[in-house]
């Protein structure tokens, strides 16, 4: 299982991914870098869904194609547009499962300079959640249909963010993630107000990428110590658990370049 986070406001890019990969028939491996820096366009990727890309592990397929495809003069929607095709020719078929790459950095259209999300997937879908009960909501325009080819998508165009302006993505299996921040955050802010404790604090792009990383570390906790940890088939310790887990990876992003890129 998955959960990666992509986040744009007025500091720049943060992402974050956890690093377990469950691939079919139970096998789970920590340590998959499901988050990688594209450097040579300041940039960065994260993958999610499956674990494998044309019979090879999906972080070294992408960073093979990072460092055989990326040119330095290219656009980040460009290289988009090329990961989609890349995608869609090691597949070269039905791809059984949704999947997806977050794409982001900073790029130019109509005059403006700023930060980006370009998302590449086969189809996916939002959650709604009411009156006790989770629905998953397609986001194609014609209900849930088959999966289909890789595409890419312009979700987040250059923009320049005010302050309390934000835009957050969360892939993978992020219902607990939802709810969690949904619920959690309200009460954060009633306690900033009783207490004067700011959190996070201070307000840059370094601790944008910690908030990412304590989100994804706290849904990490949240599963191993659940029902969410049980293994699909039996395996050493070492192996890990089929949930989301692991060490957590973050990028940062600003208008300069790579800020930072780490695991822990």
């Amino acid at each position: 299982m998955t959960l990666v986070l992509t986040e744009l406001s007025k500091f720049g890019v943060a992402m974050a991914a956890d690093s377990a990969v469950t691939f079919p028939g139970g096998r789970v491996y920590i340590g998959a870098q499901k988050l990688l820096p594209v450097y040579k366009l300041n940039a960065g990727i994260a993958v999610w869904g499956q674990g494998e890309i044309g019979n090879e592990d999906a972080d070294i397929w992408l960073q093979k194609f990072i460092d055989n495809k990326t040119e330095n003069n290219m656009s980040l929607w460009n290289f988009a547009e090329l990961l989609a095709d890349g995608l869609n020719k090691a597949f070269s078929g039905v791809i059984k499962e949704r999947m997806g790459v977050h794409v982001a950095g900073f790029d130019k259209k109509q005059g403006i300079f700023g930060p980006v999300f370009y998302h590449i997937h086969n189809g996916h879908y939002h959650l709604e959640y009411s009156n006790g009960s989770i629905k998953q909501i397609s986001d194609e325009p014609h209900g849930n249909p088959p999966i289909r080819e890789f595409r890419a998508h312009e979700d987040c165009a250059p923009k320049l963010y005010s302050d309390n302006d934000s835009h957050l993505t969360r892939n993978g299996d992020f219902s607990v993630f939802a709810i969690l921040k949904d619920k959690i955050e309200p009460i954060i802010k009633e306690v900033s107000l009783l207490t004067g404790l700011k959190f996070p604090y201070p307000l840059d792009l370094a601790r944008r990428g910690e908030y990412l990383r304590f989100w994804v570390d706290t849904i990490v906790s949240v599963y191993r110590l659940s029902n969410k940890r049980i293994r699909i088939l039996p395996q050493p310790a070492t192996a890990g658990d089929a949930s989301i887990g692991g060490p957590v990876t973050v990028l940062t992003i600003s208008e300069s370049g790579i800020e930072s890129f780490y695991t822990k």
